[in-house]
C-alpha cells in the first residue's frame, strides 16, 4: 500500500499532504505553477514552465522514493543522504496531529506530544506523539500517523535485517528504539 493510499484510508484524511503548499493561496505548489488556481497568473510570471516542470519532477521523485520504501518495507539497497532522511522524518512528523499546520494543537491526550524545548523537539525530529493504542504497541495511533508509520517501518527493517542474516525463521519484533535512535541507525545505512 502506498503512503497516499494509506492516508486516504484513514478517517479525516482526504488527500495526500506530502506536497508543499503555496504561501499565497494555500494550494499545492505544483497546482499553482501549472495554472490551476486563481493566483496562477501571478505565479506564472515568477515561475515559468521549466520551474513548474522541475517542481513536479522533484515532488514525483520524492513520492516515488517514499512509496518504494513503503511498498518494499525493506532496508534500501543504497543508503539515503542525511538531507533525504531529514525530509523523510519531517514529512512523517507532519502527519502527527500535534504537528499539523492546518489545525491548532490542543495537547490534551495522554500520549500527545508536548515539548517545551525546541532543541529536544528537533533532536526527536518533531516525532513526540506516542505510538500504539490500549496497550498494543503495534496498533496504529490515528493521532500519531507519522509516528505509527515510522514504528511500522522500523519493525519491518528489523525483520528484514534478521532475514538478511538468515538466523531466525519465525519472529515478531517489538519496537525498543526511541525515534532518535532509529534516526541515527537509518543514517548509518
Amino acid at each position: 500500500m502506498s503512503f497516499e493510499k494509506l492516508l486516504m484510508s484513514l478517517p479525516g484524511h482526504t488527500e495526500c499532504a506530502c506536497l508543499p503548499l503555496c504561501v499565497d493561496c494555500q494550494s499545492r505548489v505544483d497546482d499553482c505553477v501549472s495554472g490551476r488556481t486563481s493566483r496562477s497568473e501571478d505565479m506564472k510570471s515568477s515561475f515559468g514552465k521549466k520551474e513548474g516542470e522541475y517542481s513536479r519532477l522533484v515532488s514525483k521523485s520524492s513520492n516515488k522514493l517514499l512509496n518504494s520504501l513503503w511498498e518494499k518495507k525493506q532496508i534500501p539497497e543504497e543508503g539515503w543522504t542525511e538531507h533525504t532522511l531529514d525530509l523523510f522524518l519531517s514529512w512523517l512528523s507532519s502527519h502527527d496531529t500535534n504537528n499539523r499546520v492546518d489545525m491548532i494543537p490542543v495537547g490534551a491526550g495522554e500520549r500527545e506530544g508536548r515539548v517545551l524545548t525546541p532543541l529536544v523537539q528537533r533532536l526527536h525530529s518533531n516525532l513526540t506523539h506516542g505510538i500504539g493504542r490500549s496497550g498494543n504497541l503495534l496498533e496504529i495511533q490515528p493521532k500519531a500517523l507519522g509516528s505509527s508509520m515510522l514504528a511500522c517501518l522500523s519493525n519491518e527493517f528489523a525483520k528484514h535485517a534478521l532475514h538478511l542474516l538468515d538466523t531466525v525463521e519465525n519472529y515478531e519484533i517489538a519496537l525498543y528504539f526511541t525515534f532518535f535512535q532509529v534516526y541515527k541507525q537509518l543514517n548509518r545505512v
